[in-house]
């Protein structure tokens, strides 16, 4: 499970306070080493030191974690102070918690690797503030008394990263006893944090705090939609100029967002499930239209249409007027949700853009909006209800009343959990089949009643095969969460048991396309889910499903074949296309393979989890993780592949093309099987693996540096489409806890990729030595060669991968 994941443009904004912070002259560091509450190397010395330090913008003080091992169990070390810390009174003073990581590397991929847990803290914030220019980031911060973090006339602070309220896995609350964050008198940045769990409010700012609160997610755990309320609102932030832009803001038990009636811009947030109003000016429920705040725009009409393919290209058209000062600017921002809250206003649940617009001399204007909705599909929201909010230059108004989203798209609805009649999955597929769907897709969705579902999933038990489908389907388990909310925390609410399994297409006549979601497939006497795609033009896409599993992904419920067969299948360009994506599924205990690709070209399995559960528990298929036979031009990427009985990935030697980059360990067999021969004997071949003869520790540098051997010699054929600018060779590195029984490596934890972008590799025995900024002592390195192909428009990507080295301890 990644760390939190947060927009681009947060990204941009932390590498750029990291870079100023780089690019200073720095003071001295100050080294926590120790878990100790108080003496040289702990947390409170390192905030004492820092404050009697002579800390400046050309020469800012960082505390560092350079804590040394073991690492704890858990993955992450626990500095419980046992009084107070010092208040943060000396100007320039940095909290990195991120050092940690680079220093032991990356023990807790939940999250940071420092957790400051204050139940024995006595009465007080955890970080207190009262100087500028302070900066935090890479803490887990929870079980204070008092607030998280307070910014007590702090101007230019920055707060990154942090996980404040709740365990250092980000799925566990561990309330701070007032709010996440506070702030008075504050200024600066908070974002890319967690915020959730806290008794007060995510974030409470009181007058004159002029924050930009950027990018968290407050109410919620680290991924998904896993509600740890904060027990007041997401956001209680005071007028003076303060920004609310691009959070996720639920299932807070007050407002997602309340202002005190001031200058408070919120734009382009996720704000949902909330206990009350999504935003809540002046804290005194719906606005009246003579509030004195700006009055919400009145929309009249949204329409969305949608494309060949099936994906929506916006909302054409979003209409609607407003009233604002005369000749005045404002923006709309548009939302989407699946029903109106209880207050009779829509919740802003997905963001759908904006638009700008100047009123004429009596304050009115007319908008349309009509963008295209970068999020890729509407379909979530089809059938719900659209709101939108005013901006003028400095204070956002309350969300407006909400209006259906038509869409004239043919759907089917699933209402029983029966075999078969009304309201079954199996009329459903049946009526689509029939439907006219060759141009744009039709959909099936499900409404089953909660009491015709058992612990919050609804179960399909059949009695006979499904029809296979046949025509251009969309099966959408998620929508059964649009009604009633996510019902199962732990997978999709919607389970397809003890059948045939589920069909996409005929094996004399495949499918060109076709789209399955959030559904769990179990109990099948052979395949779980078997895909017959068409010889042109295809693209069947499985995503989110739980294959082989319970609904909640950590105990087996074997299909007795593959878990997932994907047969066939061509793309429009077999090069840079896929004609099938399995994507975001785990795939578990199942009798054969977890995914078999039979024959295919072009097909892609990325973020899934084969032969584990979502949280890492072991469910091995009883075959390979993935096995691919007969096919060309497959790509294995970012997936974890364990536990299972055979290879972590086997390809025969009639396969072509296979790209492998995984997380690959603890499989019966070997972690990749090229040509399903076991370890493959070094033919001086291009895709011979590396072959690694050094790895050490270098104490003067900090970093662990690899030495080894690539054969490379050899070229691929000129791929189709584009200028081809050359291929290039390329090393994907792994860390291992220890190494395969054959000597082989596995590929447990990826630790990067190198190559040399358009650099034809012609000779043979190229040497090479690589460095880590990571202390892997005791860890086993193995590595792959990679082919890649190049072109002058779009750079280099990888198209082939090698057996795993062997093995070598780094000293």
């Amino acid at each position: 499970m990644p760390k939190l994941r947060v927009r681009s443009r947060v990204i941009a904004l932390v590498m750029m306070f990291s870079l100023l912070s780089a690019n200073a002259v720095m003071a001295d560091d100050f080294i926590v080493n120790a878990t100790s509450d108080a003496g040289p190397g702990s947390l409170r010395q390192a905030m004492l030191d820092a404050n009697a330090s002579g800390c400046s913008v050309i020469a800012p003080c960082r505390i560092v974690f350079a804590i040394p091992g073991p690492v704890p169990p858990q993955g992450w070390f626990t500095i419980a102070p046992k009084s107070p810390l010092p208040i943060v009174t000396r100007a320039f003073v940095e909290i990195d918690g991120s050092t940690q990581s680079r220093f032991t590397r990356d023990t807790n991929p939940f999250g940071p690797e420092i957790e400051l847990d204050g139940s024995a803290a006595g009465y007080r914030s955890g970080i207190k503030v009262q100087a500028p220019a302070f900066a935090v980031r890479g803490l887990a911060i929870h079980s204070f008394e008092g607030h998280g973090i307070y910014l007590d006339a702090a101007s230019g602070a920055r707060v990154e990263q942090n996980y404040i309220g709740v365990d250092p896995t980000a799925m566990v609350a561990r309330p701070n006893g007032m709010n996440g964050i506070a702030g008075r008198g504050a200024s600066g940045w908070i974002a890319a944090n967690i915020i959730s769990g806290n008794q007060g409010n995510g974030i409470y700012l009181t007058w004159p705090s002029a924050m930009n609160i950027y990018a968290n997610r407050i109410g919620l755990g680290c991924v998904g939609e896993l509600p740890i309320p904060n027990l007041a609102s997401g956001v209680h932030a005071a007028g003076f100029g303060t920004r609310v832009d691009y959070n996720e803001i639920a299932f807070n038990r007050l407002h997602g967002v309340g202002t005190d009636g001031g200058d408070v811009a919120i734009r382009g947030n996720r704000i949902y499930g909330n206990g009350l109003l999504a935003i809540d000016a002046a804290f005194d429920g719906v606005d009246a239209p003579a509030s004195g705040r700006p009055v919400p725009p009145v929309l009249t009409s949204v329409r969305a249409n949608s494309d060949q393919e099936g994906y929506y290209t916006g909302f054409y058209v979003a209409i609607g007027h407003l009233n604002a000062g005369p000749h005045e600017t404002v923006s709309v921002d548009l939302f989407a949700s699946p029903y109106p809250n209880e207050y009779g206003r829509g919740d802003g649940r997905i963001y759908l853009g904006s638009t700008v617009v100047t009123t004429d001399a009596d304050g009115s204007a007319s908008f349309e909006i009509g963008r295209d909705y970068s999020g890729g599909t509407l379909l979530e929201i089809i059938g719900g209800v659209a709101s939108a909010t005013l901006t003028t230059s400095r204070t956002t108004s309350e969300l407006s009343a909400p209006v259906p989203i038509a869409l004239d798209v043919p759907a089917f609805e699933v209402t029983s959990t029966a075999d078969d009649g009304p309201g079954s999955l199996r009329a459903a597929i049946a009526a689509a089949n029939d439907a006219e769907c060759a141009e744009s897709p039709c959909r099936i969705t499900f409404r089953i009643a909660a009491d015709a579902r058992k612990n919050g999933v609804a179960t399909i038990a059949l009695a006979s095969p499904l029809p296979p489908i046949t025509n251009y389907i969309r099966i959408l388990g998620a929508s059964q969460s649009w009604w009633e909310g996510d019902t199962n925390v732990f997978g999709p609410e919607v389970e397809i048991a003890d059948s045939a399994g589920l069909q996409i297409g005929l094996p004399e006549a495949g499918v060109e396309r076709a789209y399955v979601s959030d559904v769990v497939v179990s109990g099948a006497r052979g395949d779980g889910i078997t895909v017959y795609a068409a010889s042109e033009g295809s693209r069947i896409e499985l995503e989110r499903c739980y294959v082989g599993t319970d609904v909640t992904g950590t105990v087996a419920r074997p299909n007795g074949g593959n878990g997932i067969r994907f047969v066939g299948g061509k793309p429009v360009d077999s090069f840079l296309r896929h004609a099938g994506v399995i994507r975001g599924c785990v795939i578990g205990g199942n009798g054969a393979n977890g995914v078999l690709v039979d024959r295919a070209t072009g097909v892609l399995v990325r973020d899934s989890r084969i032969g584990t559960g979502p949280t890492g528990l072991p469910l091995g298929n009883r075959g390979a993780g993935v096995r691919v036979a007969g096919s060309s031009n497959t790509r294995i990427e970012d997936d974890v592949i364990a536990f299972n009985d055979g290879d972590g990935v086997e390809t025969t030697p009639d396969s072509t093309s296979t790209m492998v980059r995984a997380s690959i360990f603890e499989n019966g067999g070997l972690g990749i099987d090229v040509n399903d021969d076991g370890v493959s004997p070094a033919a001086g071949g291009a895709l011979d693996p590396p072959v690694l003869t050094e790895a050490r520790w270098d104490e003067q540098t900090r970093r662990t540096l690899i030495s080894g051997t690539k054969r490379a010699n050899g070229y691929p054929a000129n791929p189709p489409g584009g200028s081809f600018a050359g291929n290039a060779w390329g090393i994907h590195w792994y860390r291992n806890d220890r190494p395969d029984p054959s000597g082989s490596g596995e590929a447990q934890e990826p630790l990067s990729s190198y190559y040399p972008p358009f650099q034809i590799v012609r000779d043979t025995g190229t040497e090479f030595t690589v460095s880590f900024e990571l202390d892997l002592r005791g860890s086993f390195i193995s590595a792959t060669t990679n082919r890649f192909y190049c072109f002058w428009e779009f750079g280099c990507t990888a198209e082939e991968t090698s057996e795993l080295s062997r093995t070598i301890e780094v000293r």
